[in-house]
């Protein structure tokens, strides 16, 4: 079998009765002599088709593959995206209906289905569960959605339509010449394509005879049987490429789901602050009553974090975030602070905000210039099993700090969440999205799935309840964004053995802060109000005057500085599938790089290839290393 070879299997989906469509549909691939997967669902079969189907299958043998298409395939919600099997039911309630369908087929078709086809690509942790103990080994989903991980059981993805409803809900057959592009084009060696014989026009079936005869005839192609893949565990796609679009527009990639299908995307948040997150009775207090119980609930919050009798560390920005912390670390402990800043700039103004902080506060105090080739640390951090690629721009940041604090501490502290949880983020910031839907038709509709890139952050969004609108964004950036972004800093403490403490997102903290009046947290232009009340008379006055400042790498430097390891990244991106002419348009920009949206849009494509190399592709990663942790010293 040449190593090169496309794999292609037919699956028909809702199949459960007999009728002309059906029949000719059979006879076309008995004809050709070429597999076809039936996805059928249990409850509806009909008699006549149980015996069309047993009679086939014996005339047919393995050339003609079972798979179970959920029981009913009956909605348990009223709006899109819907589901027979999902977040509505229980484990127990999908395993009844997952096994009873499995012994259906088995007892009136003859055939034990080990492929589950979940109606509308829809399932959750509960029908992983199920499908597991029903002994399922693979599940078949096309790619619209991000997928995932499953243990013990497979993916089989279908990635092209032969036909498909329209906007208008028309159902129409794709144009043939644009298939075999398709598919001749592709990345991957295993593509599935996608029937629903139900909606055939007569043209149809004459276009699907001339799709598999060219395959057949195709160099380099062989059609297989939905069962084979199953069965016979061949090396499925590597990526899932709605998840590669998620990460591209978001900085991550929504958690559970995965861009691997044998990668995992730990929750690590829930381990912090569990959630989720939803709207609580607001106090009905005066606002300075209100700030002096939220000072000491954060000082019980550093307290518990702090460790006894260590040396403690701080990342110290000289905004009023980590400088409250760093107020309430002198007020519980008295162990020597070690704080940290860092700087793109030796003459960055915010350097002699923070020195003037550590003296202050009595600690010892360590300037942090971040140099250029810093960009090349990220081979040393993705070379340490990184489940997913981290986009966000403090990742290096963080990584380089926490290797130098590591050797004077081993508990660090942050600020961190505290702009999310007291209105601190500015509304671009809740709205941060670097693919655009022309991005996506111009470079991305080729080989690609055509998806809704903001589902994941609809999905997270709660019902809105009155018109607060901010605390609807707070709750929305913690059940989504920090939850999702604050790998960044956990992964890096993680590598150099650290303890990463988050005050901010200490449970009690956050159900503190949901409880604060909207009016308390932003007055005017002034954010974050209660937490400058809270520490008013406090904290020096130089920061709580300080205004906010964004810290984000220099990317032109970064960029133009290490154009040789940019290069190698964007063939390795390439390589993996990433449209060519879209890593073009990225090159031309480089030097537009300081405009943020720009930069971060190159940041994320270094972060993926890095990722992919080093979890992947070894050959690469072997002969173009070009940092490791010497790069840190």
């Amino acid at each position: 079998m040449r190593k090169n070879t496309k794999f292609i299997f037919f699956r028909d989906d809702d199949v459960f009765g007999l009728n002309r469509r059906f029949s000719r549909l059979l006879d076309l691939f008995e004809e050709l002599d070429a597999p076809l997967a039936l996805s059928v669902v249990p409850s509806l079969m009909t008699g006549p088709f149980k015996q069309r189907v047993r009679e086939i299958a014996a005339k047919a043998g393995k050339r003609l593959s079972i798979a179970q298409h959920g029981w009913a395939h009956r909605a348990h919600c009223s709006h899109a995206p819907y589901h027979e099997f999902g977040y509505s039911r229980t484990f127990q309630e999908q395993f009844s209906d997952i096994s009873m369908g499995k012994n259906i087929i088995k007892d009136e078709l003859g055939v034990v289905p080990c492929v589950f086809v979940p109606p509308w690509n829809s399932f959750d942790e509960n029908t992983a569960k199920a499908l597991k103990a029903a002994k399922f080994k693979s599940v078949s989903i096309d790619l619209k959605y991000a997928i995932m991980p499953l243990s013990g059981i497979e993916y089989i993805f279908t990635e092209l339509f032969f036909n498909k409803k329209g906007p208008q809900g028309n159902w129409y057959s794709e144009d043939l010449s644009l298939m075999m592009r398709q598919i001749l084009l592709s990345q991957d060696r295993y593509i599935g394509i996608e029937l629903h014989h139900r909606h055939f026009k007569r043209w149809d079936f004459r276009k699907l005879r001339s799709l598999i005869t060219l395959l057949k005839r195709q160099n380099g192609v062989r059609i297989v049987s939905l069962d084979l893949l199953a069965r016979k565990q061949l090396k499925k796609n590597k990526l899932c490429r709605s998840g590669v679009l998620y990460f591209l527009g978001y900085q991550f990639v929504p958690k559970p789901f995965s861009i691997s299908p044998g990668r995992l995307n730990p929750d690590t948040f829930q381990s912090h602050c569990p959630g989720p997150f939803k709207k609580i009775g607001l106090f009905q207090k005066p606002e300075k009553i209100i700030a002096d119980e939220f000072y000491h609930e954060l000082k019980r919050s550093v307290g518990a974090l702090a460790p006894k009798n260590e040396p403690i560390g701080l990342f110290l920005s000289g905004g009023i975030d980590s400088a409250a912390v760093l107020h309430l670390l002198r007020e519980v402990c008295g162990s020597k602070i070690h704080t940290f800043t860092a700087s793109f700039r030796h003459d960055s103004g915010h350097i002699g905000v923070c020195e003037r902080l550590a003296k202050y506060y009595s600690t010892v105090h360590h300037n942090i210039f971040l140099p250029p080739t810093l960009l090349l640390a990220l081979d040393s951090f993705y070379e340490h099993n990184i489940p997913q690629p981290i986009g966000d721009n403090g990742l290096l940041t963080n990584y380089f700090l926490t290797f130098k604090m590591k050797e004077y501490a081993r508990s660090i502290f942050t600020g961190d969440g505290a702009d999310c949880l007291l209105g601190g983020l500015g509304p671009h910031e809740n709205s941060e999205f670097f693919l655009s839907v022309d991005d996506l038709n111009m470079y991305f509709s080729h080989n690609f799935p055509k998806i809704d890139l903001k589902l994941p952050a609809r999905q997270a969004m709660s019902k809105p309840k009155g018109c607060d609108r901010l605390k609807d964004t707070i709750i929305f950036d913690l059940n989504f964004l920090v939850r999702n972004r604050i790998d960044h800093i956990l992964y890096p403490a993680a590598i150099w053995k650290a303890k990463a403490c988050l005050p901010y997102l200490d449970r009690r903290v956050v159900n503190f802060g949901l409880k604060i009046p909207s009016r308390y947290l932003i007055k005017g232009k002034c954010r974050k109000s209660i937490l400058r009340s809270a520490f008013e008379r406090k904290l020096p006055d130089f920061v709580l005057k300080m205004t906010k400042r964004g810290f984000s790498p220099p990317f032109n430097e970064w960029y133009v500085r290490n154009m040789h390891f940019v290069s190698r990244k964007f063939m390795i991106a390439e390589d993996m599938g990433i449209p060519r002419e879209y890593l073009m348009a990225l090159i031309k920009t480089i030097k537009k790089s300081d405009h943020y949206r720009v930069g971060m849009k190159t940041w994320l494509i270094l972060n993926l290839a890095s990722w992919y190399q080093h979890s992947f592709n070894k050959q690469a990663q072997s002969r173009d290393i070009l940092c490791n942790h010497n790069i840190l010293r």
